[in-house]
């Protein structure tokens, strides 16, 4: 594979990160809707399946993120390891940003433990949202 190609395939990774976080956005939006709308007054069989519907959503893009993250680091290791690259980073790198690029660049793993950790986080929300917390009765119409 030609550096060239490389370079082609870590421009498209970002559109592909940034498609797991907008449908994964839509399905935790859609359900945190239905949580307010109709699941905080619904029966506990009908919670748990929602809840599980969720899981499975969150479960196969937890998936995709996996695949994709292991094809960019792929992609970025081939990179590195090339032999007479053209297109090398600046002199500057360091300096760049305040050095937050090249820190991105080479230790991205921390970008990806802290989308697992958000991740996590949320679905720990979702669940005690769910089973947890006691919403407040509806209000009288009159």
């Amino acid at each position: 594979m030609t550096e060239a190609e490389l370079l082609e395939l870590l421009t498209e990774g970002p559109a592909n990160v940034l498609a797991l976080v907008s449908i994964y956005f839509t399905v935790v939006s859609a359900y945190i809707a239905a949580l307010w709308y109709f699941l905080k007054r619904a029966p506990f069989v009908m919670k748990s399946l929602a809840f599980i519907m969720l899981s499975g959503a969150l479960l196969f893009l937890g998936f995709a993120a996996v695949g994709v993250e292991r094809l960019l680091s792929g992609q970025f290791m081939a990179l590195q390891a090339m032999e007479g690259r053209q297109a090398i980073p600046p002199a500057n790198s360091e300096t760049l940003y305040f050095g937050l690029d090249l820190m991105i660049s080479q230790r991205y793993e921390y970008g990806v433990w802290l989308g697992w950790a958000v991740a996590a986080l949320v679905y720990v929300s979702c669940f005690h949202l769910t089973f947890l917390h006691r919403w407040p009765e509806p209000e009288a119409q009159l």
